[in-house]
C-alpha cells in the first residue's frame, strides 16, 4: 500500500508554491473538504486514502482512491493528526483580470481584496467569511498567502468552493478597474469610520444598488501605498478601549455581515 518514492515526492511537492506551479495542481486533505470539492465539481486529478479511510471516501467520491500507507499519510499531511485521505486538484484559480471580467456590469456586488494578508489561517478564514456573506469575488494580492496552499484551503473549509478566489499580481491596478466599474473601494481599519454610521454602512433607506470592495491590509503593516491611495474611505468596527484590535477575519465578518443585512432590511 505504500506509494512509490517518485509518486510521494511529487505529492509532497504540492505543499510548496514552486511545486504547485510546476505541477499545476494543489492538495486538499480530509473527507469533509473532499466531499465539498466533489459536490462543487472541482477538477479532481487523484484521490488517495489509507485502507482505513478508503471505503468511506469511495462513497463520497466518483473515483476509487489510490491506497496509501498510514506512514505515507503522515508524510503528506501538514497537520499533527493526519486524516488519512487526500485529493489532488487541478489548479484552476483564475487571474484577477479574468475573474473581474465575469462580475456583473451593474447591480449590487461585493469584492473582498487581501492586500498582503500573509497568515494562511487568516487568508482562509477571510475566504470563508466572504462566502458566508455572499461576496462575488476574493482577490489575493501580492504578499498574501497563496489561495491553494493546504493551510488556506483547510481554514476556508468547504467555503473555498463556494466563492470565486483569484490571484492578483497588481492589486492596485485591479482596484482601479473596479473603481471605474462603480465600486467603492473601502479599507478596513481600526481608525476608520464606524460601520454602524450611515457613511460607512449606508442607511437602509438608500435605494441605490451597492457595489463595494472591502480591502484588508497586512496584519502588521496595513495597506500598501498604491492600494491606500485608491481607498475612498476607511471603515472600522468600534471596540472596547481595553482591547487593541480585532483579528482581521473577525473584523471583516462584522463589516460584511452589516452590509449583507441591507438588502433584506430594504425588502422587509
Amino acid at each position: 500500500m505504500a506509494l512509490n518514492a517518485g509518486h510521494l515526492k511529487d505529492l509532497r511537492a504540492l505543499q510548496t508554491p514552486k511545486g504547485r506551479r510546476e505541477h499545476g495542481c494543489f492538495l486538499i486533505e480530509g473527507e469533509k473538504l473532499i466531499r465539498e470539492a466533489v459536490a462543487a465539481g472541482a477538477p479532481i486529478v487523484e484521490l488517495l486514502a489509507t485502507e482505513a479511510r478508503a471505503t468511506e471516501l469511495a462513497l463520497a467520491a466518483p473515483q476509487a482512491p489510490t491506497l496509501m500507507s498510514p506512514k505515507d499519510a503522515e508524510r503528506l499531511s501538514d497537520t499533527r493528526t493526519p486524516q488519512g485521505c487526500f485529493a489532488v486538484l487541478r489548479d484552476t484559480v483564475p487571474d484577477a483580470e479574468s475573474a473581474i471580467a465575469t462580475l456583473p456590469s451593474a447591480g449590487p456586488a461585493t469584492v473582498v481584496a487581501l492586500d498582503g494578508v500573509q497568515d494562511p489561517g487568516n487568508a482562509g478564514a477571510l475566504i470563508r467569511v466572504a462566502a458566508a456573506f455572499g461576496a462575488a469575488l476574493v482577490l489575493a494580492g501580492p504578499g498574501s498567502a497563496d489561495p491553494a496552499q493546504p493551510k488556506v484551503t483547510r481554514a476556508a473549509t468547504g467555503a473555498w468552493f463556494h466563492v470565486t478566489v483569484a490571484r492578483s499580481t497588481d492589486l492596485a491596478a485591479n482596484l482601479a478597474t473596479l473603481a471605474a466599474q462603480g465600486f467603492d473601494v473601502l479599507g478596513a481599519s481600526p481608525q476608520g469610520a464606524s460601520i454602524w454610521e450611515p457613511s460607512a454602512s449606508e442607511p437602509v433607506a438608500t435605494p441605490a444598488p451597492t457595489r463595494r470592495v472591502l480591502v484588508l491590509g497586512s496584519e502588521g503593516g496595513g495597506f500598501s501605498a498604491p492600494v491606500e491611495a485608491l481607498l475612498t474611505q476607511r471603515v472600522g468596527v468600534p471596540i472596547a478601549p481595553s482591547v487593541e484590535s480585532l483579528n482581521v477575519a473577525v473584523a471583516a465578518g462584522i463589516i460584511l455581515g452589516a452590509w449583507s443585512r441591507i438588502p433584506s432590511a430594504q425588502n422587509a
